[in-house]
């Protein structure tokens, strides 16, 4: 399976007061080289979506990041629904992506490689060639016990993957290449959370032990909320 990962990078950071992105963290890295190099480090297809004018932010990331994938979302000022729609547009070849937040640098590397893994895993047990005749597709959150899944109404492979950290969901969110058509129509600032909504049987939960999968940098204090791991 090709599961690639999309970074949207193109808020506008009105809570900050500045431009979040190139904030500068306690290890002396801007926010999304940070939130880049863990991304980079687990996904081998990685696609950055930028605002329009980001020209000067577009040239420091291909001298530090040149073998990325970039796009400029025309109408990211209408919200993350537009960014997220335009950066799924420009996607072929893949069979799932994950949507990451530039400001969410604090996500740990094991945390990754944990949903890249639980993606192909997830797909080969809704699959109806992977299990018995006769036995239902499964829903159930990762490494939740069989007497906890509940059936599916099919047995398509689609799935859509959310890191969860004392229950709290957080990013990135994986989606199938099912969902693809569906995240190209978004519109507003509420991101995929109508799609989610609307198929909650094809949602899978993975709890972790990483709050990284919560904090994200709105304000300068919180650039300083958690050790990073590298």
């Amino acid at each position: 399976m090709k599961i690639g990962a999309l970074v949207l990078a193109a808020g506008q950071s009105k809570r900050f007061g500045g431009d979040k992105r190139q904030a500068t963290l306690p290890n002396g890295k801007l926010v999304i080289q940070q939130t880049l190099e863990k991304v980079t480090s687990v996904f081998d297809e990685v696609l950055v979506v930028l605002r329009a004018e980001d020209a000067g932010l577009h040239k420091k990331l291909l001298n530090l990041f040149p073998d990325l994938k970039y796009h400029h979302a025309p109408d990211s000022g209408l919200g993350m629904g537009h960014s997220l729609a335009s950066g799924i547009r420009q996607i072929e070849g893949w069979d799932g992506v994950f949507v990451f937040l530039a400001d969410m640098p604090f996500v740990e590397t094991e945390t990754l490689i944990k949903l890249r893994d639980s993606s192909a895993s997830v797909g080969m047990r809704n699959s109806p060639s992977s299990r018995p005749v006769d036995s239902p597709p499964s829903s159930r959150p990762v490494d939740s016990p069989p007497s906890s899944r509940p059936s599916e109404a099919s047995g398509e492979t689609s799935w859509i993957i959310i890191p969860t950290h004392q229950s709290k969901p957080g990013h990135p969110v994986g989606f199938s290449f099912e969902f693809f058509d569906e995240l190209r129509q978004l519109t507003g600032d509420q991101g995929a959370k109508s799609i989610i909504s609307s198929h909650k049987l094809k949602t899978v939960t993975m709890a972790v032990g990483d709050d990284g999968v919560l904090l994200d940098v709105d304000t300068p204090d919180s650039l300083n909320q958690k050790a990073l791991d590298f």
